[in-house]
């Protein structure tokens, strides 16, 4: 990332260790299917260890056919392994209980309905807002 400096849009400073370490937390509650809470990491450029994962994917891609849904699962571990920190679920599978691991994560959100909130993770997890610094309110 450049340094070069502009002066005046402090507004747009992130918190380092929302950004790359602990991630910020988003929850989708889906009523009675249960709720999904994931500590996520941001998805930016600016995170290396999920710039450097999709430098590496895309080269062990290049010159390979893959089809949306094989696309979607390598997408969807990368995600796993560069920005998710941890995720809990309240959701069922067959009447089980869901495991937080990678296989479940994985196969959760490339299923029809995780898909649905996987995308919204996704649209979320890519706004700076969602990793911002909080600001005290100044007192005159």
């Amino acid at each position: 990332m450049s340094t070069f400096e502009i002066d005046g849009l402090d507004q747009y400073d992130y918190d380092d260790n929302l950004a790359f370490d602990e991630g910020q937390e988003f929850t989708f509650d889906e009523g009675k299917s249960g709720s999904v809470t994931f500590f996520c990491r941001w998805l930016s450029p600016e995170n290396e260890k999920y710039t450097n994962g999709a430098a590496v994917q895309a080269v062990a891609e290049k010159g390979e056919d893959l089809s949306k849904e094989e696309g979607r699962r390598l997408f969807a571990e990368l995600v796993h392994d560069t920005c998710i920190a941890s995720w809990s679920t309240t959701m069922k599978s067959g009447g089980q209980p869901i495991a937080a691991n990678r296989d479940n994560f994985v196969g959760f959100v490339t299923s029809k309905k995780g898909s649905v909130i996987f995308d919204k993770l996704c649209r979320q997890a890519t706004q700076r807002e969602s990793f911002q610094l909080k600001r005290q309110a100044v007192k005159n």
